[in-house]
């Protein structure tokens, strides 16, 4: 059994490897007894490069522009056409996890991205599925500490900096609490090292924070357990 997912990132096609890395970890936090190679049970879609690239622009447009309306019919096609049975869509949501409902990215993934799509090519909308860390991707990527701990050492990053990594490790959520965390060092360079061995997908989701509620959102999907033969049940959503 296989589940077909064509992922955006709003970091282009560069923030793609993280994004994978974290729907693997996400598939993990299931409870279905993922095995520990989930990535044999996923088929990576792509779409053109010209698409990926535009997501970011395209997902939050107020009005519809010709390209937004080019790479929408693109990635329905891929829905329609049983291309990609899902598309997990990374935006950030530039705000604290504290003020997640002051945030509109989330708002405009729906309204202006997942709507469109489903009004312009009647394709279902839910077949869209928003990963939508608080204030950003790094604050899932720096959650692998040890891993963070060694670039902040190796290559002399401030001291407050180390201080921060053992309040991140008391309070795993703390970090969906710091605004702008990738204006920090080492910044967005190492996301796709931090998301790959031994990113803590457990302390994780037991933060029940931003990670977590994307995760369940996924994991909760009626098309990813109809296609990984996963029982039909419902994941609350991380509150």
């Amino acid at each position: 059994m296989s589940l077909r997912v064509l992922v955006l990132s709003e970091d282009g096609p560069g923030g793609e490897a993280t994004l994978r890395a974290m729907v693997l970890a996400a598939l993990k936090t299931s409870g279905e007894h993922v095995d520990t190679r989930p990535d044999e049970m996923i088929t990576w879609c792509r779409i053109s490069d010209r698409a990926r690239n535009l997501f970011n622009m395209i997902f939050k447009e107020a009005k519809p522009s010709r390209d937004g309306t080019d790479v929408r019919r693109e990635i329905a096609e891929q829905l329609r056409s049983g291309g990609a049975d899902l598309v997990v869509a990374h935006v950030d949501a530039d705000r604290r996890w504290s003020e997640r409902e002051a945030s509109p990215f989330a708002g405009f993934l729906d309204t202006r991205f997942r709507a469109r799509i489903a009004s312009e090519a009647t394709v279902d909308g839910s077949r869209i599925v928003g990963f939508i860390p608080h204030w950003e991707i790094e604050a899932w990527t720096y959650q692998n500490l040890d891993a963070l701990g060694q670039i902040v050492a190796k290559k002399g990053l401030p001291g407050p900096l180390a201080a921060e990594l053992e309040t991140w490790r008391a309070d795993r959520a703390s970090l969906d609490e710091v605004a702008d965390p990738s204006d920090l060092p080492p910044g967005k360079i190492h996301n796709a090292e931090l998301s790959g061995v031994g990113w803590p997908w457990k302390a994780v989701h037991a933060a029940n924070a931003s990670f977590a509620h994307s995760a369940n959102a996924l994991c909760s999907h009626p098309l990813v357990r109809e296609r990984l033969g996963w029982p039909a049940r419902v994941v609350s959503p991380a509150q």
